[in-house]
């Protein structure tokens, strides 16, 4: 069994909760991470970090459309709303967006536009984020650790099948 997609990092999948927690850090790491580090910049009045979920839910349907996932599926899925329902990797895309949203009003640097104007950094005194913001990120963290649990759950049925 090979691990993340295409990087062939090796999985050993034999139960539930390693490998979920494998998927949560995995998550957490690399895109969490990048749309916190990408919130801290506004440009043009548009948060860098939506371009996190963004970039995966491309990726996602690429990935959907040519059955490119760790574990295969036995027949590509057609992109229905089934797919929503059925699937993790939309609530992990819904995790990360909602982080994005959380995180939108706090940036530390904020330009103009996108082609430059007039830069400011914005003191910590005036980007802190509310309880409403803390509770959405909360939320988005369980979200992703089910969705994973999901996922793993998954992984599983189709190994042993």
């Amino acid at each position: 069994m090979h691990g993340w997609l295409s990087s062939g990092a090796p999985i050993e999948p034999t139960s539930l909760v390693p490998l979920a927690a494998q998927l949560f850090a995995y998550n957490v790491c690399l895109p969490g991470l990048a749309t916190v580090w990408l919130s801290r910049v506004q440009a043009g009045g548009y948060s860098l970090g939506y371009n996190v979920p963004f970039l995966n839910s491309v990726l996602y349907g690429l990935w959907l459309g040519t059955n490119s996932f760790a574990v295969p599926l036995p027949q590509r899925l057609a992109p229905t709303l089934a797919v929503y329902y059925t699937r993790s990797g939309p609530y992990e895309m819904t995790a990360l967006l909602l982080v994005a949203a959380a995180l939108a009003r706090s940036a530390s640097i904020v330009q103009e536009t996108f082609w430059g104007g007039r830069t400011v950094y914005i003191p910590a005194a005036e980007r802190r984020l509310h309880l409403r913001e803390y509770l959405v990120i909360a939320f988005a963290v369980l979200l992703l650790a089910v969705a994973n649990t999901v996922e793993a759950w998954m992984w599983l049925e189709a190994i042993r099948t």
